[in-house]
């Protein structure tokens, strides 16, 4: 998190031999500006991240979409500083008990201003609380207040893992055994709030566009201000657009969808679920097709790497592959 010129300042405070009191509070204090420094980067960070995508790509959003993601740009400094916190956080759900932040002054104020843009959404009732949701927020709480719920149900005491306790409550709800889950969490923790699903997903999108992958984040930006990544200096010429039209960026996110779900199937030697990767693909596949042609061979094939029948190529290439794999040990054995 620190960068050189903080790194020198601690070495100058070291050979300065200052008592040990004051130094230990002003490297806490370096911290705290470091800190703080991050965050506030991470807020224009994602200032400059939608001005560009929404530059460059405006046919890809329809005008709903651009109007949203330019309203970020006018909240207040802590509801801009809070969503960077939280969306680059794992959720989906957080208690509001629990957000403090050196670089947000009224966190409850914040989320007042994201709620009301359509950035954040929260539960208050158990009215409101779903049974999706339920599962997810059970998460958040501890061990010792799952074993309470899970001693008032009769049900799970003895078992000592969170995820198990998490199971083992969930299964009572689910069987009627355990009526009173939704007011038991709620009592617990209170007001939870998280990144709507909008706002999550129009983010994402605009980060795959200008990053063009699924892998880089806002972490990206800080890596090359701390001098840890550096890129040569550079002129961006767009001549070309990746995607041509909506339609081709939605079937390649769909496409994407797919292949997380061949990616998921493949980690956990799932062959029902291979298949119908391969199924959904290959169904897809004959719909689609790549609609760029360019001068050059090697721009041609960067350029159908961002198609939907590119990726599921790929998904139902790695499908058979494993399927092919597993016929081998079957015939083996």
């Amino acid at each position: 998190m620190f960068n050189k010129s903080c790194y020198n300042a601690i070495k100058t405070i070291m050979k300065l031999r200052t008592s040990l009191v004051h130094g230990k509070m002003f490297f806490m204090w370096l911290i705290y500006q470091e800190l703080f420094t991050c965050m506030t980067k991470y807020q224009q960070t994602l200032w400059v991240l939608i001005q560009e995508v929404l530059k460059s790509n405006p046919h890809l959003f329809t005008n709903d979409e651009k109007i949203f993601l330019e309203s970020f740009i006018s909240l207040p400094d802590d509801s801009q500083r809070l969503f960077v916190r939280l969306y680059t956080r794992k959720g989906p759900w957080f208690r509001l008990s629990s957000i403090s932040y050196p670089e947000v002054s009224d966190s409850r104020q914040a989320i007042k201003d994201l709620s009301a843009m359509g950035y954040m959404c929260s539960f208050k009732g158990v009215d409101e609380l779903e049974e999706n949701d339920m599962e997810q927020i059970l998460n958040l709480l501890t061990v010792s207040e799952l074993r309470e719920i899970a001693s008032m149900s009769k049900n799970g005491t003895r078992v000592t893992r969170k995820q198990d306790l998490i199971a083992s409550v969930f299964s009572s709800y689910e069987d009627g055994v355990c009526p009173f889950l939704p007011s038991a969490i709620l009592d617990r923790t209170e007001i939870c709030i998280k990144i709507t699903s909008k706002a999550d997903s129009l983010i994402w999108r605009t980060e795959r566009l200008f990053f063009l992958n699924g892998e880089q984040d806002l972490s990206a930006f800080l890596l090359v201000d701390l001098g840890i990544i550096k890129y040569p200096a550079y002129h961006c010429i767009i001549s070309e657009q990746i995607f041509s039209a909506r339609s081709d960026l939605i079937a390649y996110e769909e496409a994407t969808e797919v292949a997380q779900m061949m990616d998921e199937s493949l980690d956990e030697n799932k062959s029902e679920s291979v298949l119908r990767c391969i199924k959904i693909a290959d169904s897809r596949m004959s719909h689609t097709e790549a609609t760029h042609t360019s001068a050059t061979e090697s721009v041609t094939a960067f350029f159908s790497c961002f198609s939907a029948s590119w990726v599921y190529s790929k998904v139902v290439f790695l499908g058979v592959s494993f399927l092919e794999r597993e016929r081998r040990m079957q015939l083996s054995c």
